[in-house]
């Protein structure tokens, strides 16, 4: 609805804006290949999973300290993960946040999902997300740049109605492709995005009101936020097991494209509104799994991560191609969390 306080030339600016960073986006499979991308472990099978988790606000997982058993699973392989501790996102919504942190800033490249293919990678993208109909948003754009892309959230325009469990087959069915022997699988979750309480089965709903707290809106919200939370614990440790099951060499990524204020300021506490100056917006997972085989590999890189690195995730292009151990001119290392 157009009001006085939104003028039609602003709206008319954003959506020029908009179809701009679109098309640019449309642009790169077009794009000259790069041709001398270097892989440090490039006769081995490889299979990575980047996944795009949704609104978490890291202070609510029982990995990272949360006075709840929200990440069980996580909880008992901490002993196999590397929990980053002072990850932040850039942005506080989605589009802008994983589309700043696939980005690479160098004219002949525009996104990790180009480079991937040009180093030898078949790349699939599987969502969770809602769908838009109108016009492609640029986080589909990218996706669509993937060899494999699918949304499985059906018709909804705005949120999915499917839980993130079922990316599991999607996931089942790109590792057992046939096609390549080096992989790299995107998971866009729908994870915690309101309405919190449809994003868990009810096997999850696990952390629940006192009766006389019921009608605590609060107290009902954070609930709601954990057991989503617990769920993605759970979607994430099958995911982990599928690849210790299936391939040698491997390595599971996750992180969340922002963080969410579940009423944690005293300002939404009153107003029930979020300022975009909240911590609770930015301050996110990130947490890595690798294979033993990967690990041997890679024993000196990984003896070099720092856990407690302060890191910004609009550079994150630059942390995966590091990951999969591939370099490039463009690909600058001092962008990289590992180093």
């Amino acid at each position: 609805m157009l009001t006085a306080e939104v003028p039609i030339k602003t709206i008319c600016k954003a959506v020029i804006f908009q179809l701009k960073e679109l098309n640019e986006i449309s642009s790169n499979s077009n794009q000259k290949p790069l041709n001398d991308i270097v892989s440090k472990i490039h006769k081995q099978k490889q299979t990575y999973v980047i996944v795009i988790g949704e609104s978490v606000d890291r202070k609510h997982m029982s990995i990272y300290g949360y006075d709840k058993k929200t990440t069980p699973h996580f909880d008992n392989l901490k002993n196999e993960l590397y929990v980053f501790k002072n990850v932040r996102s850039a942005f506080s919504c989605t589009t802008e946040s994983v589309k700043n942190a696939l980005k690479i800033e160098n004219d002949n490249c525009k996104n990790i999902i180009n480079f991937l293919k040009d180093a030898g990678f078949k790349v699939f993208w599987f969502s969770n997300q809602g769908k838009c109909h109108l016009m492609d948003n640029q986080v589909e754009k990218i996706a669509k740049l993937t060899n494999n892309y699918r949304c499985i959230s059906g018709s909804t325009v705005y949120f999915s109605d499917k839980f993130d469990g079922q990316l599991l087959g999607c996931l089942n069915e790109a590792l057992n492709d046939k096609t390549s022997d080096k992989k790299v699988i995107f998971l866009h979750f729908i994870g915690s995005h309101t309405p919190l309480n449809d994003r868990y089965p009810k096997e999850f709903d696990v952390f629940k009101l006192p009766n006389l707290f019921n009608y605590a809106w609060k107290a009902c919200a954070v609930c709601y936020f954990d057991n989503s939370i617990l769920y993605t614990d759970y979607v994430l440790k099958c995911a982990i097991e599928m690849l210790k099951k299936k391939c040698d060499c491997a390595c599971l990524l996750y992180f969340s494209d922002h963080g969410q204020d579940i009423y944690d300021t005293e300002e939404s506490k009153i107003f029930r509104e979020i300022s975009d100056d909240s911590p609770h917006l930015y301050e996110i997972p990130l947490i890595i799994w690798v294979s033993k085989k990967y690990k041997l590999l890679n024993k000196d890189f990984i003896q070099n991560w720092n856990m407690e690195k302060e890191y910004v995730i609009d550079k994150l292009a630059y942390s995966i191609a590091d990951l999969i151990r591939l370099s490039h001119p463009i690909i600058v290392k001092e962008n990289s969390i590992f180093r």
